[in-house]
């Protein structure tokens, strides 16, 4: 089953695979033109519309709008829970493997997943001291966070870096990063949990 790319990119392979014309997916509810919108990426259908496109195509519809199965879903996110376990119990080699074959097993079909194992591998290379490569990480998905923010906030990722730099004694950066993550913190009013207490920490 082709998982690669964009929804329309697995429209389209599906949809081939099955030997089917656009008109004969779009069937009776939907024109063809529609379906060519979806598979050149420059339309994303809605639920509904994916939940018969799905039914159509013979996978699910999970499949259809993430390329992954639910299952393959479950799976991932069982695991990501166990690093983080691996991280916070005092395991951050174990945790940065674990992470690493996440990110791997996801790839570009789970952006998302693939962001949140990438961001805890940089936790578990920062907790073992590996800062250079914690850092290098922490920058490469920040950039990737500006460009796509719904895999990852900003935020947690300068909070991050503003650590690095301080245990790295670059103070000017540090403090740069820090002045950063406080506006983020204001604008959104984070007071407490977590992140705030990693900020004060930080700062």
């Amino acid at each position: 089953m082709p998982s690669q790319g964009t929804i329309g990119d697995r429209v389209r392979g599906l949809r081939l695979s099955k030997r089917m014309s656009q008109a004969q997916l779009a069937g009776p509810d939907l024109s063809d033109s529609y379906v060519s919108l979806i598979e050149s990426g420059k339309r994303t259908p809605t639920p509904v519309v994916a939940r018969l496109l799905a039914e159509r195509l013979g996978c699910t519809t999970e499949f259809l709008l993430h390329g992954i199965e639910p299952r393959q879903r479950i799976d991932t996110e069982l695991g990501l829970r166990h690093a983080e376990l691996e991280l916070y119990h005092g395991d951050p080699g174990a945790a940065a493997e674990r992470f690493g074959d996440i990110a791997k097993a996801a790839g570009e079909d789970n952006a998302m997943l693939a962001a949140q194992a990438r961001f805890g591998r940089a936790r578990a290379l920062e907790a073992q001291g590996k800062l250079s490569p914690a850092v290098e990480a922490y920058e490469r998905l920040r950039r990737e966070a500006a460009a796509h923010p719904e895999r990852l906030p900003d935020l947690p990722l300068t909070v991050a870096l503003c650590r690095c730099y301080q245990q790295a004694g670059d103070t000017m950066r540090a403090q740069d990063l820090g002045a950063h993550a406080l506006e983020q913190a204001e604008r959104l009013s984070i007071v407490q949990g977590e992140l705030a207490a990693d900020l004060d920490a930080a700062l």
